[in-house]
């Protein structure tokens, strides 16, 4: 045998088609891929499939009204500026009411506020190795898609509307419920949005450690959750109190993630079908 002819004319020849082979397969991968993540996010969109599942619930403060009404955090924001009429003048407590009653009245309580294949791909994607992930953090997002969401969520809108106030505030996480607290008067007071209390009692709203030893008070205010709620709050050496440590790092960080992701669910398709074209022309030119 000749090794010559191994290297010669045919071989390059036989090289250079598996080349141009390979060149459009991937043309044809990254062009049919990125339509097909562009078209998720175009029905993500434009339909149904893009919203996550929320319910009405009997007994709770929900607005119906409202869902289609309110669709932004300004939005919700603008709701309570409008509903206290004097806010120049209003004290940080009847700002905070007006900010519980309009995320109450706007939500209710369900576990289904998630990405999906068609509203995010990518936070969808990172959901299936992180569960965190897949939740939505954003308010934004939660308010234009749906209107059930749980504790952690409904306690993160209720302190975005306190954080554009320059509230003080802290997320308080008893044992896996969520609540929030605010700062006025030298003191917190605790609220809770979820599970629709505050707890006041003579005028004043009481904070998560005043509840931790009283029992009787959460059961007071809890009133037939009052049993399963009690065993939050007095697993007090577990409850956390966190006005800048990593739970509110991680919603914030994950608010962030999801803002970038929203606009990378588009650019990243469209370039890989840039990518898709610029290499199936390239073939063309050399001949493939």
């Amino acid at each position: 045998m000749d090794h010559r002819e191994v290297s010669g004319p045919a071989a390059v020849a036989r090289k250079t088609v598996s080349v141009r082979m390979w060149r459009k397969a991937i043309a044809v991968l990254f062009t049919g891929f990125g339509a097909l993540l562009l078209v998720f996010s175009l029905l993500g969109l434009n339909t149904y499939l893009g919203r996550y599942e929320s319910k009405t619930v009997i007994g709770e403060r929900f607005d119906a009204a409202l869902a289609p009404k309110l669709k932004s955090v300004n939005e919700l924001y603008g709701e309570a500026l409008m509903r206290q009429g004097n806010w120049q003048n209003a004290t940080s407590e009847e700002k905070m009411s007006a900010f519980y009653d309009v995320v109450v009245e706007r939500f209710t309580y369900g576990s289904k506020a998630k990405y999906n294949l068609f509203s995010n791909w990518i936070m969808w994607v990172l959901g299936l190795f992180n569960s965190d992930a897949a939740y939505i953090s954003d308010p934004d997002i939660l308010l234009k898609y749906g209107f059930s969401i749980m504790c952690h969520q409904s306690s993160w809108v209720l302190a975005t509307l306190a954080k554009k106030e320059n509230l003080p505030f802290r997320h308080v996480e008893l044992s896996g419920h969520v609540v929030m607290e605010a700062w006025w008067g030298d003191a917190w007071h605790l609220y809770d949005p979820s599970f629709e209390v505050i707890p006041l009692r003579e005028g004043t709203i009481l904070s998560g450690r005043d509840l931790e030893d009283k029992p009787y008070l959460v059961k007071l205010f809890y009133g037939n959750r009052g049993d399963c709620v009690e065993p939050l709050f007095a697993t007090k050496y577990d409850n956390s109190f966190v006005t800048d440590g990593m739970f509110i790092w991680k919603a914030e960080v994950l608010s962030l993630i999801e803002r970038v992701s929203n606009y990378a669910k588009w650019a990243l398709p469209i370039l890989m079908i840039i990518v898709g074209i610029c290499l199936f022309l390239l073939g063309i030119k050399k001949g493939g």
